[in-house]
């Protein structure tokens, strides 16, 4: 018989759980540090999309500083993964910010090959002749 997945009291679900999609771990465009931020975020969402980790909760819970978790959200950002909604308290301050995650990024995002050669007169010899 196989072993069974247990969500009950004891195990590491216990205190909640979420996804990492493949595709995104799977990328390799996405550095191994946004990779673990992310699926961080994704432990908070359970079986939604939206999780609200306070900063200072992810910065002392991944063991990084402020500056490191802000570049981490903007790369999220750029690369299409998340998106960030700032909420602001009845005295105009910053709260919380809730994080949204990208279900369907679009493909131009998922593509780290350049569609324009790197250089300005690609390579056009063939490296085995005859092939």
């Amino acid at each position: 018989m196989g072993d069974k997945l247990s969500f009950g009291e004891g195990t590491i679900f216990a205190e909640g759980y979420g996804f990492s999609p493949k595709r995104v771990m799977r990328d390799p465009s996405i550095s191994i540090e946004l990779k673990g931020f992310y699926a961080y975020i994704s432990s908070y969402t359970g079986s939604g999309v939206t999780a609200w980790p306070g900063t200072k909760r992810i910065m002392q819970e991944l063991g990084i500083g402020k500056q490191r978790l802000f570049k981490l959200i903007k790369e999220a950002q750029l690369k299409g993964l998340i998106k960030v909604e700032k909420a602001r308290n009845n005295q105009g301050q910053f709260t919380n910010n809730t994080y949204h995650l990208v279900i369907e990024p679009s493909k131009a995002q998922f593509n780290p090959c350049p569609t324009q050669p790197d250089t300005g007169t690609p390579y056009t010899v063939q490296p085995y002749p005859g092939k």
